[in-house]
């Protein structure tokens, strides 16, 4: 098998660092996201949500 052109490998090898650089940039974001989360919560005055206590439950009347 014959070796690719020199231009053909040069672009390859660009591409390859493109992807690289982009897989980087993604993770970066992913694990940033939860910290957003939280601080816009915060700033919003929102906390996590929180299970409502068995004793809070709504009567089987309720339901229908």
């Amino acid at each position: 098998m014959s070796p690719l052109p020199s231009c053909i490998a040069r672009s390859a090898a660009a591409l390859i660092c493109q992807q690289r650089e982009a897989s980087a940039a993604i993770e970066e974001l992913h694990a940033e996201l939860p910290f957003q989360i939280r601080e816009r919560l915060a700033d919003d005055g929102l906390g996590a949500p929180q299970r409502r206590p068995a004793a809070e439950k709504l009567p089987s009347s309720a339901a229908g």
